[in-house]
């Protein structure tokens, strides 16, 4: 699995991440270079600029998006977060097919949401993690962030 956001991946492949054409070809050129799972974090797309894309192509299964309302500021440590609920949900994820990724984009999106508000509202910077503990221990979510196949 191979996590980049929109700069590192741009820098990967030599393609800037504007839309969603782009980022599947992105994506496409990263699985060439050999992980079977590509999540693509991060993307500002010109026509959703108040969004945050995240994207997950693997081989087998396909690709999916799901997005998040931007929170304005400057958070550290979210690209790591990211990495380690992806890895957590993939790992503990039961069953198979057309709903994994799906539900596991879901799961993630909305824990980071989560996190990032409380640590907006904690005046931004390194993500309040401890104060989120909760939020991250949670299992499956209802509701917000919902990824859709493309």
């Amino acid at each position: 699995m191979v996590t980049p956001n929109a700069f590192e991946a741009n820098l990967l492949t030599g393609l800037p991440l504007t839309n969603l054409a782009t980022a599947k070809t992105a994506i496409s050129a990263l699985h060439d270079l050999g992980p079977q799972i590509v999540v693509i974090t991060s993307m500002i797309w010109s026509n959703r600029p108040r969004k945050l894309i995240m994207m997950v192509s693997e081989k087998e299964l396909g690709t999916w998006c799901v997005e998040m309302e931007k929170v304005q500021g400057h958070y550290t440590g979210t690209g790591d977060l990211v990495a380690a609920l992806l890895l957590a949900h993939e790992h503990t994820y039961e069953g198979n097919g057309e709903n994994k990724w799906a539900t596991i984009l879901s799961n993630v999106t909305n824990t980071m949401q989560g996190v990032i508000r409380r640590t907006h509202e904690g005046g931004g910077g390194e993500l309040k993690l401890i104060q989120s503990k909760a939020d991250i221990e949670k299992k499956t979510w209802e509701g917000g962030a919902a990824a859709w196949k493309v």
